[in-house]
């Protein structure tokens, strides 16, 4: 069973994709990534604690310490510490920001909007993406002709290669900063949206000051758009994420989610689940989203899983476009840079091995489906559920925005 998924992987690295032209947004930033087994730090007679913000070095290693035991990728609050680990690597970073790099790496039009675009991150991106510009009208200028702010928001990064690969993000705040389009791009969201094919938006989580007046402008702009609009979510306090699953999400036609932002928003819905997700529970909570949402898309370390209702894309498509995800994610890993095409039809299987099968088999046999774990699609009380065992890169180079990148190229490459 495993050479038919085998297969369907190295095939969907080869077709040829259609560009599109996305709007993506809200939030960049540049990120400072450490390698955890590179840095002097001596956790031996730390106490592990998980908070919501770090004010110095020893809280920091104390969340540090969390996410070593626990395995969670954890984001907290709090200053860049530049001088506790002086070595570090620069990349782009922010959800908002690294899809729109990815998407312009692999063909596509690339349109991005950020409140605050400083020169400083916007030589860091490609010089084909454009940013949408007032200049006796709507414009679209190339991003380095859009500079608007000396300020730019700087993350530090810890990678952690366990038994599970994670993360601890050290996040900065910008003072200000709104995840939505300023006024005289407002006035003319029409326009814009008549120039785009989709849309994938984040950072909400990060509006600073009156959080909900923040998101109810936000909710009100994307309601606007006609385009097919993606949520990408991302941990966040629960008063947050309340409010964006309430209000916002329901303007969205899509929502991704990585398992342990899956996790949150089951216990957030009163669901009770297990520490890793299973199949099962992920599609008792999409039913949920799918009151509100078109599709939910769910990557865990295992699986990745869409389940869609009223949703006019057929299955085997779902299935395609979600392996050609997780190959642009394993050539990232591969690299470590933002994979291009022709990182893409270089790709092969060295290095890399399939998870096993278990969880579309538990699936497929509490629910009594018969071609399930060869095919990963079913319709189950007209929902339509494609799933498929996730490809392991064994030394991976990167692990910062590969969920990004899954969620961003399943669902454009849906739409192409």
């Amino acid at each position: 069973m495993k050479d038919i998924w085998r297969k369907r992987y190295m095939k969907a690295s080869s077709i040829e994709r259609e560009e599109l032209s996305v709007l993506t947004g809200f939030n960049a930033n540049i990120d400072h990534i450490y390698d955890f087994d590179a840095i002097d730090v001596d956790l031996e007679s730390v106490e592990s604690e998980l908070m919501e913000r770090v004010e110095g070095p020893e809280e920091l290693k104390q969340v540090l310490s969390h996410c070593v035991e626990t395995g969670e990728n954890v984001e907290v609050l709090g200053r860049y510490m530049a001088k506790e680990f002086p070595e570090a690597n620069r990349q782009l970073g922010g959800q908002g920001g690294i899809i729109a790099e990815f998407m312009n790496r692999t063909g596509n039009y690339s349109i991005f909007y950020t409140p605050f675009l400083s020169k400083e991150l916007a030589d860091m991106m490609s010089e084909e993406i454009v940013y949408p510009v007032i200049d006796s009208g709507l414009k679209l200028k190339r991003i380095k002709d859009a500079v608007n702010t000396d300020r730019t928001k700087e993350n530090m990064i810890v990678e952690i290669d366990g038994e599970k690969t994670c993360r601890m993000i050290v996040s900065d705040r910008l003072e200000g900063f709104g995840p939505y389009f300023r006024k005289g791009i407002e006035e003319r969201i029409e326009t814009l949206d008549r120039n785009i094919d989709a849309a994938v938006l984040s950072g909400f989580h990060d509006a600073d000051g009156n959080f909900s007046a923040k998101i109810d402008k936000a909710e009100i702009q994307i309601g606007l758009l006609n385009t097919p609009a993606h949520l990408e979510y991302v941990d966040m306090q629960e008063k947050k994420s309340k409010k964006i699953l309430r209000d916002l999400l329901p303007e969205f036609d899509s929502v991704g989610l990585d398992e342990n932002e899956a996790l949150e928003v089951a216990e957030i819905k009163g669901m009770d689940v297990e520490d890793e997700l299973s199949l099962g529970e992920a599609f008792q909570l999409s039913k949920r989203l799918l009151e509100d949402v078109d599709r939910v898309h769910i990557h865990t370390y295992r699986y990745h899983v869409v389940f869609a209702d009223d949703y006019d894309i057929r299955p085997e498509k779902i299935r395609e476009s979600m392996l050609y995800a997780e190959n642009c994610a394993i050539a990232a890993a591969d690299t470590g840079e933002l994979p291009d095409t022709d990182d893409l039809r270089e790709l092969g299987l060295e290095g890399k091995h399939l998870h096993r099968l278990d969880d579309l088999e538990d699936f497929a046999h509490h629910l009594g489906l018969e071609d399930f774990v060869e095919t990963g699609i079913a319709d189950i009380n007209d929902i339509t559920v494609v799933a498929i065992p996730t490809l392991i890169h064994e030394d991976p180079e990167r692990v910062v925005g590969l969920g990004d990148i899954i969620s961003s190229a399943a669902f454009t490459a849906e739409l192409g």
